[in-house]
């Protein structure tokens, strides 16, 4: 392992207060908190003294490191023609032996259930075993983006690795901006795939497909498979849920069933097909996570997960309400002039 963490937290919050820092003292051995950096210059400095670490204020830390000669690593643009790219992935790796990711951050939004106003609703998964050499990779590949750095060796990638259970599990990461679209393809082909009679459930905050993801929902329908889609009722960015609102009629149409979740904002980004495929991830249903961002989920095929996922859409849609034909059709002026506006930027959405 690595003989020491220099870890700088930034914004000292609740999620900061109960969680990292309660982490940092349990982890004990070789790893060190270095820093805690806050606006409040005060609050930096009590928990600074509290942790044995060194609290700043922002302007503080940043003259600190201008005086160390630190150089701030931001992530890199891969070429001037897509200054709107960035690395939307959620990886969290542990010893190089346990992983997390979903759609879940780092600050309070995400500290609650999901069942109350401003306490975001997500959805991460837990991974051990093989699979997190590749959650780590993916890593090391943003890393060596951001830093020119290769990140290698028993620190990051220990040996062996055992299996940890029965569950087959495959980490699928995108770089649009580097040519890779693997995302969509698989999206693409899991939706094709799903078998008649069976169901297709996706849960996603930003639901914006484009013409052919919304044929092979409909195509889907055509073939009998009930296709159920849960989306936010209000949403951090208002003109994307109108972009969205735009295309329901056609899939409400052929009887795919829409759900807006009323309690708090969605954020989870899951599909299951035929209660044996399932993903989880940081991936939207839209062109910008598609075509521009840097994506990257993790398959899992396995009943029981499916299964299990499955009953968490109908704890949720137990808190949502069901989109119908004739209330879409009935839909306001406004609601409809802003639709028509997000058409020309609906493909940066």
């Amino acid at each position: 392992m690595a003989k020491q963490i220099g870890y700088a937290v930034v914004g000292a919050g609740p999620f900061v207060e109960r969680a990292l820092l309660p982490a940092f003292a349990r982890a004990g051995g070789e790893t060190r908190l270095a820093a805690i950096v806050s606006a409040d210059r005060t609050r930096a400095h009590a928990l600074a003294r509290e942790h044995r670490a060194t609290g700043y204020h922002y302007d503080e830390f940043r003259q600190a490191l201008q005086r160390e000669d630190v150089q701030a690593v931001y992530l890199a643009l891969p070429n001037s023609l897509h200054c709107d790219y960035r690395n939307h992935r959620r990886i969290l790796v542990v010893d190089g032996r346990v992983g997390f990711t979903g759609g879940s951050g780092v600050s309070g939004k995400w500290m609650g259930n999901g069942r109350v106003e401003h306490h975001w609703r997500d959805t991460d998964i837990r991974i051990q075993g093989p699979a997190v050499e590749y959650l780590q990779a993916a890593f090391v590949e943003s890393w060596l983006e951001a830093t020119g750095v290769v990140l290698g060796g028993e620190p990051y990638f220990p040996r062996p690795i055992e299996r940890s259970g029965e569950v087959y599990a495959q980490v699928v990461k995108s770089s649009p901006a580097a040519g890779s679209f693997a995302m969509y393809t698989t999206f693409l082909l899991a939706v094709n795939s799903a078998q008649r009679s069976i169901s297709i459930h996706i849960t996603n905050p930003y639901f914006v497909i484009d013409e052919r993801m919304r044929d092979a929902l409909l195509a889907a329908r055509r073939r009998g498979v009930r296709v159920l889609v849960l989306v936010p009722g209000a949403i951090d960015h208002n003109i994307v849920r109108q972009a969205s609102r735009r295309q329901f009629g056609d899939l409400l149409r052929a009887g795919i069933e829409i759900y807006e979740y009323l309690p708090a904002l969605l954020h989870s980004k899951t599909m299951v097909i035929d209660g044996i495929w399932a993903t989880i991830g940081s991936t939207n249903l839209d062109n910008r996570s598609f075509a521009v961002n840097d994506e990257l989920n993790v398959i899992v095929y396995n009943r029981g997960v499916a299964q299990r996922l499955e009953s968490v859409f109908s704890d949720d849609i137990a808190h949502s309400r069901r989109v119908t034909l004739k209330e879409w059709k009935s839909r306001g002026l406004t609601a409809r002039l802003l639709e028509t506006l997000a058409l020309p930027i609906r493909d940066l959405l």
